[in-house]
């Protein structure tokens, strides 16, 4: 597992070099880099990937189990999207004739994003 750590330390550094430079504020750079390496950490003990110590720099595979959550989540996600993007078609299309407002189709985004990770989680815990 030294190898996957120390690859991810190189990418959250290069990150916060990559923000550090375009917002020019050492804080933001530090901020991130850290953030990003937590997350690294956080991926390795979440139980999303197997984790193979004697693959160095890509020890996180998937498994059959984790691809069929993944597949299942995204399924659900796309229902939500597809159901509640046909009632706003519907309402602004025949209802109330009108453009559908960009908050409502970030909001759908977002929904969907939600709806994701929500079914993600609970199928994993099930």
């Amino acid at each position: 597992m030294k190898g996957y750590y120390f690859t991810r330390v190189v990418i959250s550094i290069a990150f916060g070099t990559v923000v550090y430079l375009v917002k020019g504020s050492l804080l933001a750079g530090l901020v991130s880099t850290v953030l990003v390496f937590i997350i690294f950490l956080f991926l390795s003990r979440s139980g999303r990937y197997t984790v193979l110590s004697r693959e160095g720099a890509t020890a996180l595979r998937r498994d059959e189990w984790t691809q069929n959550i993944n597949q299942r989540s995204g399924r659900n996600a796309w229902a939500v999207v597809a159901i509640t993007g046909s009632g706003l078609v519907l309402y602004y299309g025949l209802i109330s004739p009108g453009d559908v407002p960009v908050g409502l189709v970030g909001s759908l985004l977002l929904l969907g994003m939600c709806t994701y990770y929500i079914s993600d989680f609970w199928l994993r815990k099930l």
